[in-house]
């Protein structure tokens, strides 16, 4: 309780209890940061589609397995600024002012983690791929592994996560 001294004298009352203002201030104050972090993640995603866009035109002679790792890619993105303007929306126009979505976030928030886990380790495999091309090294298909040993750790990572939030959220535990 020391760590926050600011916090506490803000945000309690003599009693140590919550006061009801100063609940409708700790919402404010996480639902900012939230929406600033969807309105950039927003605008990441047109400058995404954009250089998707430029992409397809400029190198239309690029191989099937790639234009198809950039196609995934956007169908992941766009599933995940779908999730987030969900997960958003319930938590700053539905339900403004309580913290029902900060203790039971809803259900499109605890999914994002698995397209996010996909984009992630599509990403990595891009560029695990690209390293071993332009590798000179002798132990070039050691480095790819261990790459894709990672990449698969992480993505097992996130999926646990998700399953242990989801088993959360279903037995409505806390």
């Amino acid at each position: 309780m020391t760590a926050f001294p600011k916090l506490k004298r803000a945000h309690f009352d003599k009693e140590n209890s919550l006061t009801t203002t100063s609940l409708a201030q700790l919402v404010s104050e996480a639902i900012g940061p939230l929406f600033i972090g969807f309105i950039i993640s927003a605008a990441l995603y047109g400058v995404m589609c954009a250089q998707a866009c430029l992409y397809f035109k400029r190198h239309a002679q690029d191989s099937t397995r790639l234009k198809s790792i950039v196609t995934i890619l956007i169908l992941l993105e766009t599933l995940n600024i779908i999730l987030a303007t969900h997960g958003i929306f319930v938590c700053a126009v539905s339900e403004p002012g309580t913290f029902r979505c900060f203790r039971h976030p809803p259900r499109t928030i605890v999914v994002q983690i698995l397209p996010t886990a996909l984009i992630v380790a599509l990403v990595q495999y891009v560029w695990v791929m690209r390293i071993k091309t332009l590798s000179h090294s002798k132990r070039k298909n050691q480095l790819v592994v261990c790459m894709l040993l990672l990449i698969f750790t992480g993505m097992g990572m996130s999926i646990s996560t998700y399953n242990t939030s989801h088993t959360c959220l279903s037995n409505g535990l806390k």
